[in-house]
């Protein structure tokens, strides 16, 4: 593959990657140094003193796991190792040396573990229990490092070259772009609600949308090797403060590109760290703001610093209410990932949480149909969250006066409250006034649907008479087609509702007493 490097045309990471692995890098840093090092305390138990190892890894942390590789050296824990299943992790990939760590409460080894290293071509040794397995990897590490010593200038150059990278408006592209550069790869940075962030390259996959599709949520895939697009690719997450940032993917990446991903997903992760830090500051004056707009009885003093945060007069904007379930923490998350989404979107918008429940402001492109922001906005709570669907979004209509901010958001709130039960997007639009209504339980309703429904209820033993009534009030023009919707001739259905009539003392052909009738089922449906 034909590369770009910095200046000219030439494969950049063969010159500097491949080069050195083709000389003494490629056989890698000697065991028998860290034997020799008597403070470390290392015995070696099986395999040859002089096996070569190339990387470092910790067997049974999760990030690590994902990519085992040949010539690595293997740190486990005693008491992490115990088992036939973890041993064979352990051996996974070919390991050039394996270290297992004793614990004070572990210190001896697991038997047929020797014999199995031993078959394996590996090589290993115990640490004692009391040299932490830290300083351990330390001291390997340092061994590579003295590898590089003759390649180390080199190494700085493109280093410093991805690292300019970070100065840019938008880092992330810039990254991918100079990774691109240096080594040809086809990169994807894919944002934790399932949308493409920034790429570069020659590819062209997309994720599909979990929305859209059975795809699985963005927030569960893991690290590692996967195919995508029929195409094999290197997976890293980009986290920070535990939470999903996003995943950058590399397509076809040999593994001398390994370090270079790496070193760009630790620049992509302070990237965003600094982005979240920035994000956050502006977040908490605007709620300060968005709290003030809510409650304004006039918007004429607040005009400047809603002008300020992209609300200037005669802008649409929305107003969306998510729910966080009751919890102030899922709240808070669900806030923090919309005011994320909006950013990355170059979206204005104002946020805040109070009582397990997140408000949105934000602004709507004159191009863009009023529910694509929210339902993408669905999409970053579900992520925050950790779950494939729990969110739910209430959302008001489209509005262009700044005065009116409290009616938006006294509309998103009827839509979530009118919503039945499940995540997903509830529009205003959509909103059945009676259900509004009945969703609230006012205690006079109650009696009010027993006095009326009542004898029906009390000779209805089978539920044959409410379940007439029921689809009767829902279609009563064509007793023919109801009758064939339910299943029986027409003259029992004429039967019933002459009964129905009867029971609740009031004939069926007056609109008040369908109206009424209407209201005590779907009372009783809301119970």
């Amino acid at each position: 593959m034909e590369t770009l490097g910095i200046v000219g045309s030439y494969n950049l990471t063969a010159e500097l990657v491949g080069g050195y692995n083709n000389g003494v890098f490629l056989t890698g840093s000697p065991l028998s140094e860290l034997l020799a090092q008597a403070e470390l305390g290392l015995t070696l138990v099986a395999g040859p003193a002089d096996a070569r190892y190339r990387s470092v890894r910790w067997a049974e942390r999760l990030p690590d796991r994902a990519w085992l590789a040949p010539g690595d050296l293997r740190i486990t824990l005693a008491d992490e190792a115990a088992g036939a299943a973890s041993h064979d992790n352990l051996l996974r990939a070919a390991p050039a040396v394996i270290v297992y760590a004793l614990t004070p409460t572990s210190r001896t080894l697991p038997g047929q573990l020797a014999s199995r290293v031993a078959a394996a071509g590996a090589a290993l040794v115990t640490a004692p229990p009391d040299v932490a397995p830290g300083i351990v990897e330390v001291a390997a590490l340092r061994g590579l490092v003295a590898l590089t010593a003759g390649v180390g200038p080199a190494l700085a150059a493109p280093q410093s070259y991805l690292l300019a990278g970070m100065a840019a408006a938008k880092p992330e592209r810039d990254l991918l772009d100079r990774l691109n550069r240096l080594t040809g790869l086809d990169l994807v940075l894919v944002s934790p609600w399932g949308e493409v962030l920034a790429r570069a390259g020659t590819g062209a996959w997309r994720p599909q949308a979990p929305r859209a599709s059975s795809a699985a949520p963005v927030t569960t895939w893991q690290e590692g090797a996967v195919r995508l697009g029929g195409r094999p690719a290197h997976l890293y997450r980009v986290e920070v403060g535990g939470r999903l940032q996003g995943v950058l993917l590399a397509f076809e990446a040999p593994d001398a590109a390994r370090p270079w991903l790496e070193l760009t997903r630790s620049f992509l992760t302070a990237a965003a760290a600094v982005t979240a830090s920035e994000v956050r500051a502006v977040a908490a004056a605007g709620e300060v703001l968005l709290t003030a707009w809510l409650a304004a009885p006039s918007i004429t003093a607040l005009a400047p610093r809603l002008a300020a945060a992209g609300f200037s007069a005669g802008t649409p904007y929305q107003v969306a209410v998510a729910d966080g379930g009751a919890s102030h923490r899922a709240a808070a998350l669900i806030r923090e990932a919309g005011e994320d989404y909006f950013q990355q979107r170059g979206v204005a918008v104002l946020a805040g949480s109070e009582g397990g429940v997140a408000t949105f402001a934000f602004s709507v492109p004159g191009s863009q149909p009023s529910h694509e922001q929210a339902e993408a906005l669905i999409e970053a709570a579900n992520a925050a969250l950790g779950t494939a669907g729990g969110a739910r979004i209430g959302l008001s209509q489209v509005h262009s006066t700044l005065a009116e901010v409290a009616e938006a958001n006294e509309q998103a709130r009827l839509a979530l409250e009118g919503a039945p039960p499940g995540g997903g997007l509830f529009s205003f639009d959509d909103v059945d006034p009676i259900d509004v209504l009945l969703s609230r339980q006012q205690p006079g309703l109650g009696p009010l649907q027993r006095r009326i429904l009542a004898p029906l209820l009390e000779a209805d033993h089978h539920g044959k008479l409410l379940a007439t009534l029921t689809a009767y009030l829902a279609a009563p023009n064509d007793l023919n087609a109801l009758a064939a919707q339910l299943g029986l001739h027409v003259n029992t259905l004429r039967y019933r509702l002459k009964r129905i009539e009867e029971l609740v003392g009031a004939p069926l052909s007056s609109p008040k007493n369908l109206a009424r009738l209407w209201l005590a089922t779907r009372y009783v449906a809301h119970e």
